[in-house]
């Protein structure tokens, strides 16, 4: 979990985190045959989980899950109480959403900060639309997400993971929440910021999540880090409608050093073969840099 002072924090914003983040499609991982490819990090949600001969005799995940929230109940570790609420979002029947959301909410007031932040992220792998009015007070630190933490401002840490956890929830109706988020809140909220980004990535089929993306991309007064993340946020939805803006902004004088970087990756991701144009731009910056 995030801990420690707010200026010595790598943060969400560091590379860490965004390889943790987009590791599975730079390494090229792809689904197997006629299945759909989810773009949600499949670890974290559990949803779209292959059964394996191993699975058989295990025990039925809701038993799994009321074992997990009698144990919440009475657990005092922190750390287990984290990886706790992390398995309950991954492990939780849809019939079962309701009550693993009372246990992960009471868990946002535990006094470890992990927790808190565990219990946020696994609201947002249950994938439960209910908890998005939750997860968006939570994200924007409005009275009721403080009222939600046990009074007081909602820690940074919540607020990034509250994002995050939007974008796992994958409901389009958290995209102007999100948006507005990215491109208005102020510039200290780096990591916040980038979560909502990232996040805005995962809205699959979301006009509006590509919009924001777009915004923040193109806005030449935006932060380059959050400008780096938009750009990778648009491969990753796989619109390959963006291909035109991502490829101008590369070929354009003055861009961004870092940026370039970004969107030669999404460039990468999104292009084909066949597109000569930008074949020619990217075999000329190997060329250049060789």
């Amino acid at each position: 979990a995030l801990a420690g002072q707010h200026d010595a924090r790598a943060g969400l914003a560091s590379w860490e985190t965004w390889w943790s983040l987009n590791e599975d499609q730079l390494l090229g991982a792809s689904p197997s045959a006629g299945q759909a490819q989810s773009r949600v990090e499949p670890f974290l949600t559990g949803r779209g989980r292959q059964t394996s001969a191993a699975d058989a005799s295990a025990p039925p995940r809701d038993r799994i899950a009321t074992a997990l929230r009698d144990l919440m109940a009475r657990e005092t570790d922190s750390e287990l109480c984290d990886s706790i609420c992390v398995a309950l979002g991954r492990v939780t029947e849809p019939q079962q959403s309701a009550v693993t959301q009372k246990t992960l909410r009471a868990a946002l007031h535990h006094e470890a900060l992990s927790v808190r932040t565990a219990a946020t992220l696994g609201l947002g792998a249950l994938g439960a639309r209910d908890a998005l009015p939750l997860l968006s007070a939570l994200m924007a630190d409005t009275s009721s997400g403080r009222q939600a933490v046990g009074g007081g401002s909602v820690p940074w840490q919540v607020r990034s993971y509250a994002a995050l956890a939007l974008g796992l929830v994958g409901d389009e109706l958290a995209a102007p929440f999100l948006e507005d988020i990215a491109l208005h809140a102020p510039a200290a909220d780096r990591e916040l910021r980038v979560s909502a980004v990232v996040s805005l990535g995962l809205l699959e089929g979301a006009d509006d999540s590509r919009g924001g993306l777009l915004a923040v991309l193109n806005d030449d007064r935006q932060d380059v880090v959050l400008r780096c993340h938009a750009a990778w946020a648009l491969a990753r939805r796989g619109d390959a409608s963006a291909l035109p803006g991502l490829h101008s902004l590369l070929v354009a004088r003055g861009t961004d050093a870092h940026l370039r970087r970004s969107l030669v990756l999404a460039l990468g991701q999104l292009g084909q073969v066949n597109q000569a144009s930008i074949v020619e731009s990217l075999t000329q910056i190997v060329l250049k840099d060789s």
